[in-house]
Parts: structure tokens; C-alpha cells; sequence
């Protein structure tokens, strides 16, 4: 049977932890997530100021009550997008240009995609590549 709330969780943090990994090195305005026929679009400022401050403004809490996130998995996700994680640039540069890394960029990339719908899988490569070489950065 097909759970849409689980799916939605699965999705929304997935996708907001690869895209919040690489916003400081792209600093982009909002995250446009599109999947299937449905376009998602949210602020980067939302995810600061939730991680910052722990603030959740009415758009974010639309993305986070879709996708049933209780208060307990609302904290985790503060604390994830706060995390500084020691990741070599130069070892995930070459793990992203395996065939299991272009497979995992395709997979994102389509949920992360550029201004009309063209898969972000370059845009994301770049900027996790960049985020993960600048030491002095956290997810957002």
C-alpha cells in the first residue's frame, strides 16, 4: 500500500539535506524542487532561519506538515542542517564521478531541477563539491 506521508518525509529530507549541503556555495535565493507534475519551491531564508533560530515561518511549516514531520523529527532536522561534516572535496569529487555517483546525481537532480525543469545533477555535483572543499561551512 502506498504510504504518501512516508513518502513525502523521505523526499522532503532528502532533498533538503543535499540541497542545503550545497547552498552556501551556490547561494541561491529558493529551492525549486519539482517531482512528477508537482513544482515545490521554498526559501533558502526559511532553512536559515529554521536552523538558525529554530523559527519555522508559514512556508516552511506547509513543506514540514506535508510531509507529517512530527515535533521530534522537526528537531532532527534542525540539528541536521546544522552539522559541520568533515568530507574530503577531493574523495567525494571522485565518488561523484562513479557510475554509482552519476546514478545518485541523476536520482537528485531530478527532484532538484534548474528553471524549467532540466535535471540540476551538474549544478548539485558543483556544489557539494564546493561545500564539502570549504571547511568553514554547515549544511545552510
Amino acid at each position: 500500500m502506498f504510504n504518501f506521508t512516508k513518502k513525502w518525509q523521505n523526499i522532503l529530507l532528502l532533498s533538503l539535506s543535499c540541497l542545503c549541503f550545497s547552498l552556501p556555495s551556490v547561494a541561491a535565493e529558493r529551492i525549486n524542487i519539482i517531482w512528477q507534475s508537482l513544482r515545490l519551491t521554498l526559501e533558502v531564508n526559511s532553512l536559515e532561519q529554521f536552523a538558525d533560530e529554530g523559527v519555522i515561518n508559514q512556508e516552511l511549516d506547509f513543506y514540514l506538515q506535508t510531509a507529517g514531520l512530527d515535533d521530534e523529527q522537526r528537531k532532527s532536522l534542525r540539528e541536521i542542517l546544522v552539522i559541520q561534516y568533515p568530507i574530503d572535496g577531493v574523495q567525494l569529487s571522485k565518488f561523484l564521478n562513479t557510475p554509482t555517483g552519476e546514478i545518485l546525481l541523476e536520482r537528485l537532480g531530478i527532484l532538484v531541477s534548474l528553471p524549467g525543469g532540466r535535471n540540476g545533477k551538474y549544478l548539485l555535483r558543483g556544489a557539494l563539491i564546493q561545500a564539502a572543499l570549504d571547511k568553514e561551512k554547515a549544511l545552510v
